[in-house]
This record gives C-alpha cells, sequence and structure tokens, in this order.
C-alpha cells in the first residue's frame, strides 16, 4: 500500500483548504434587468389626498455578498432620478424639477456601503451603513435589509428613511421631512 509522507500530506491539505476558501470568497452581483425598484412617498402636511408616490426602477446595482465573511461584502447603488415615475404626469414634472430632485442636473442618487453587519449573529436581517449622495451632497445612511437567494442571485428587500431638506429636495413646509423608501433588488451573478 503507498502511503504518502507527512509532509506531502500537509500540502495537500493546505492546498485544499485555499481552494476551498477561494470558492466560498464573496461573490460579485448585478442588478437583473426586471424586478428592481425604489418606492417612496412623499406625504403632504395639510391633505393626505396630495401625497405622491414614487418608483424609480432605473437602478444599477453592484453587490458583492458573502453571508459569512460580511467584511468583504459591500453594496453600491445608483438610482437614475431621470427614471422616477408617479401616477400622475404633473407630479412625474414636478419632481424631476429644481424644487426636488433636479434630474437634469443632478441624474442619480447613490448609495455606497462603508459596512455591512447582522443585527443578531443568527438573524436574516442584514444593517448597511454608508452614505447617499444627491444634488451634489452626501449624507450619511442606515439602512436595514434582507438578502433570499433566488436563482442564480439574490433579491433585497430594505428600506430607510432621509430627510429631504438636507437635500434641498421639496418646498419646505408643504412635504413631511423625512421620506422613507422601501427597495427591493434582483441580483444576477455577474
Amino acid at each position: 500500500m503507498f502511503r504518502l509522507p507527512s509532509i506531502s500530506l500537509k500540502i495537500i491539505v493546505i492546498f485544499v483548504l485555499l481552494c476551498n476558501s477561494t470558492l466560498l470568497s464573496a461573490q460579485h452581483y448585478v442588478a437583473a434587468p426586471k424586478g428592481t425598484e425604489v418606492k417612496f412617498n412623499l406625504k403632504s402636511k395639510s391633505n393626505p389626498s396630495d401625497n405622491i408616490k414614487c418608483i424609480i426602477n432605473d437602478i444599477k446595482a453592484d453587490f458583492t455578498f458573502d453571508p459569512l465573511n460580511l467584511s468583504s461584502s459591500s453594496l453600491n447603488l445608483i438610482l437614475r432620478t431621470s427614471g422616477l415615475k408617479t401616477n400622475k404626469r404633473e407630479n412625474d414634472v414636478l419632481l424631476k424639477g429644481e424644487h426636488f430632485f433636479c434630474s437634469s442636473k443632478y441624474p442619480t442618487i447613490q448609495i455606497i456601503s462603508s459596512s455591512i453587519t447582522h443585527d443578531r449573529p443568527s438573524g436574516i436581517v442584514y444593517t448597511l451603513k454608508g452614505t447617499i449622495s444627491t444634488k451634489g451632497i452626501t449624507q450619511p445612511i442606515i439602512m436595514q435589509f434582507t438578502a433570499s437567494p433566488l436563482n442564480n442571485g439574490y433579491v433585497l428587500r430594505g428600506s430607510f428613511s432621509m430627510k429631504p431638506s438636507l437635500f434641498y429636495i421639496g418646498d419646505e413646509g408643504i412635504y413631511d421631512d423625512t421620506l422613507y423608501c422601501f427597495l427591493e433588488i434582483k441580483t444576477i451573478k455577474k
């Protein structure tokens, strides 16, 4: 019977471990062409019938993810404000105009993670800390989300809030100064 010298066996074990750790490293995903959107509502302070519901589905996402090693995970989202839609044409024009998102001059909203962590070690909810930028202004953001495996990627579902006044978005006094955003990002392996 053939026996490997112990040094050869150690080299083989180290090689197998290195190969497995490479296979288990963070994977890179991008936004799927369909099924990706961010929704938000602008709530009127005086008249609920003046609330504006908006959807942005022109989104670019770069998502690097390893649920076992979150320090190697990251998310970069780019939302194109020119693609925002409401249920009324006049609201589309209003939100793309200079008092709101000023889409012609500032065509994107960008979210970049600085860290992704678990809320609890065994939990399925992740917390992203990073920045959100639009209209030439960058502010900190905290977003909670889930990452559910789907086909050859993940579906990220989460929410965050922002203060429109910090970005000079909206007409002061007409809408609430907290904007709640809900996202669903379908990703596929790159």
